[in-house]
């Protein structure tokens, strides 16, 4: 129940802090604090049954109204990855920047001066940090403060400081924002963290700037109302074998979409070698499927609490990479190179006498491998006479608790170990268990001799005296040999932590094989074949290819598009508009699409309510004001409504031409609205719609659709009605209103208004604004 709650709060909502208090009576203390940005205290308990599949990111804000203009200090931690970076940039009111770059970190959390709130010039940022779901932390400003920082960051810093200074020395308000940060993660408080983590500057054009919306509205992440897991891009293309390394990379992968096209190449060229050689592929992946989550277990080696578990985890993924370098080193295709140089090398020289080899060397003379088989933890018995002589005890129990099994076995003439069991658990010990079926034939002697201690549906569980006290005594013996091996449990930890750098870098190789090998097995377990998509600077060319995944990177299915690659966003980005209608006024959506159009002329999905926007694409409309706007084109979703029933069925086919019609009447069917509304929206529809009058929009199909609504007005009665309506427009236009009082203003406008009011009385299409 705990995970349960714990996972929603700081892995779901992520807009909670959660506490763990321990305590009885009145006397309670907190022991544990966690937030969706930092959730080291409850991680075992997130994680116990489930892969992390994102690193959590608080990121810390100082900005800076000055001028007219924003500039924005930027930091932000990775906690799991010992990770600081540093921004500092120019921003728009809007904080698009900002936004773009917590949705590349995929920020949970988010420190601000608690003055910001209070400031009319940062509400709209506040608004970005409610789009982007991330939990807003508000600090004191004298929090902010860059003073001593680069002391703190000494401690804390991988290597040496001078690097350090070099960096912050490029940045102003962005020192303030680390320091706060900090302050808040308590990284200094910690003595684990010394001399561990690394900082960095962060580019914003290093990849390719998604917002809160396109993230949303090109399904990238998956979201807890898909109906299976192919509804999002991360869904469809995770076929990962590690435990969470993999998921995490392509996660980032997914939200970092690169820019550099030899870096996309480079994937590519590794892409097509796993879906070019099935044996390299399926080989591999065969490996990676043993691989334990080694940037987890890394991370929890520097915890105090650590305990052998993350040891002996890191020695069985550790002794399965000569397999995979065997496997990479049989490969003799086109791209044998350049797997040598990203993996096979790098393999090679971590592999050595000073690296996994005396790790692999010092677990297996420090811990007693042969307990593994029993779900046990043990340091071996050489390394102390205690534990040797303790080991001797726990021998000569578990050698009466096998004889004692084989004498139940003979006693219920049962077969041994195929048919009773000895199993141990950590409810009831050791205990014997059989099969329901078998039960029923020893029901009798088991009701007599033994104790019957759980009836479920994988057998009966049951003991005996005897059995009960050699149980305690094994647990007695196992409990102080547990006690006196801490000392060199401790030892043998601080010892393999000492090995981080391998096992980072490791991490870093193995998640990286296993994205792309994933990449591999989507393109080809594929019923239509996928394909590799050409890319030069400036364009990218994939022959027969509908859906490609280009810069995370994977290929494509097989049917035939040109895609440009660009740069900029302005120009040649891709801009989707969702939705104009509701509160969004018609003048606003025609004229935000218009500047689309003939202004930006960037590529541009729109989606829209407002069926009159559909006039842009018209060589020849019917509003006198519509002209020909060449690369416009209108496009619908199929539906089909039988004639009898009405029943309404979705096609998911995208078709050209405008919607010949609205569905809302059969949504409001399905969701049981009064017989009478729907009868009353059905006659105002059949008003409105009309779809035997056709015209032609401006595209190369030269389609010819349904118009969305009958025309009530002559053509002559619309140009008449349109050219004295825009001469309303000038003349209101030309009203000095900056130097009228409110009270002359609304006297002339009532003017103009009356005398068009006249005007409308002999032409139909004006009286319908009145």
């Amino acid at each position: 129940m705990f995970e349960t709650i714990a996972r929603d709060l700081l892995l779901e909502r992520t807009d909670h802090t959660l506490e763990f208090y321990e305590g009885s009576g009145s006397n309670w203390r907190l022991t544990k604090t966690g937030t969706p940005g930092n959730i080291g205290s409850f991680e075992d308990v997130l994680f116990a049954n489930n892969d992390m599949q994102d690193t959590p990111v608080t990121i810390s804000l100082f900005p800076i109204f000055r001028e007219n203009q924003y500039t924005v200090g930027l930091s932000f931690v990775d906690i799991t990855k010992q990770k600081l970076g540093l921004a500092e940039f120019l921003d728009d009111s809007q904080f698009t920047n900002v936004e773009a770059v917590m949705v590349a970190l995929g920020c949970k959390e988010c420190l601000l001066p608690m003055e910001s709130g209070k400031s009319v010039e940062f509400k709209a940022l506040h608004g970005v940090l409610t789009k982007c779901n991330v939990l807003l932390t508000e600090r004191k400003k004298s929090e902010f403060k860059s003073r001593d920082l680069v002391q703190d960051l000494s401690r804390i810093i991988r290597g040496s400081t001078e690097p350090v200074r070099d960096l912050l020395s490029e940045f102003e308000h962005a020192l303030c924002a680390l320091g706060a940060l900090i302050s808040y993660a308590e990284l200094l408080a910690d003595d684990g963290n010394y001399g561990c983590y690394t900082i960095e500057k962060y580019n914003l054009d290093s990849y390719m700037r998604l917002d809160s919306a396109a993230m949303r509205a090109l399904n990238v992440l998956e979201n807890k109302t898909d109906l299976n897991k192919n509804f999002s891009l991360f869904g469809l293309m995770n076929r990962t074998c590690t435990a969470g390394m993999g998921k995490r990379l392509l996660n980032r992968w997914l939200k970092q979409p690169l820019l550099d096209v030899d870096a996309i190449n480079c994937r590519l060229d590794l892409v097509q070698a796993f879906v070019e050689d099935a044996e390299l592929r399926q080989g591999l992946r065969l490996h990676l499927k043993r691989i334990s989550d080694i940037e987890r277990l890394t991370h929890n080696l520097k915890k105090k609490t650590a305990n052998l578990q993350p040891v002996i985890k890191l020695y069985q993924s550790s002794i399965r990479l000569p397999h995979i370098k065997d496997v990479l080193e049989h490969y003799e295709g086109q791209f044998s190179p350049l797997i040598r140089n990203k993996y096979l090398d790098p393999l090679q020289r971590w592999m050595n006498e000073d690296g996994l080899n005396k790790f692999i060397a010092l677990v297996e003379v420090a811990i007693d491998l042969d307990q593994l088989e029993n779900g046990g933890y043990m340091i071996s018995p050489k390394y102390n006479r205690n534990l040797a002589a303790l080991k001797e005890q726990l021998n000569a129990v578990e050698q009466q608790i096998q004889n004692l099994h084989k004498q139940t076995a003979n006693d219920l003439d049962l077969s041994l170990d195929k048919t009773l069991k000895l199993e141990r658990g950590t409810q009831f010990g050791h205990v014997f268990r059989i099969t329901k079926k078998e039960e029923q034939k020893v029901r009798k002697k088991l009701s007599t001799h033994y104790i019957v201690l759980e009836t479920r549906k994988d057998g009966v569980k049951f003991t005996n005296s005897k059995l009960k006290r050699l149980g305690d005594q094994y647990q007695k013996v196992l409990s102080e040999y547990t006690s006196c091996q801490k000392v060199f449990v401790a030892q043998v930890v601080d010892t393999t932590a000492s090995f981080s750098e391998v096992f980072e870098t490791l991490s870093v190789i193995l998640s990286e094989l296993d994205v792309l090998l994933s990449f591999a097995d989507l393109a080809t377990s594929c019923p239509i074949p996928y394909v590799r998509p050409d890319i030069t600077p400036s364009i990218i060319f994939a022959k027969y290819s509908r859906r490609t995944v280009l810069r995370f990177v994977c290929f494509g299915l097989s049917y035939k598009i040109d895609l440009h690659h660009f740069d900029d966003s302005d120009y040649y980005g891709l801009n989707i508009n969702c939705d104009y209608h509701g509160s969004t006024p018609l003048g606003l959506a025609w004229a935000i699409c218009e500047y689309l159009v003939q202004v930006t002329r960037a590529p541009t999905l729109f989606a829209t309510h407002f069926h009159e926007l559909t006039a842009l694409a018209h060589v020849d409309g019917h509003e006198p004001h519509s002209s020909s706007n060449l690369g416009v084109a209108n496009y619908h979703v199929g539906a089909h409504i039988d004639p009898e029933s009405h029943k309404l069925t979705m096609l998911y086919k995208v078709e050209p031409g405008a919607c010949d019609q609205s569905f809302g009447i059969h949504v409001a069917e399905f969701a049981n609205f009064p017989e009478a509304v729907v009868t009353l929206a059905r006659s105002k529809a059949e008003e409105l719609e009309d779809f035997s009058e056709t015209f032609s929009i401006n595209n190369d199909l030269k389609e010819e659709v349904g118009s969305k609504r009958k025309r009530a007005c002559s053509p002559d009665d619309i140009a008449r009605g349109a050219a004295r309506a825009h001469k309303f427009l000038q003349q209101f236009s030309a009203l000095p209103l900056d130097q009228m009082d409110w009270n002359e203003a609304m006297e002339q406008i009532n003017k103009l208004r009356s005398v068009l009011e006249k005007d409308a009385a002999g032409c139909p299409w004006l009286q319908q604004f009145f």
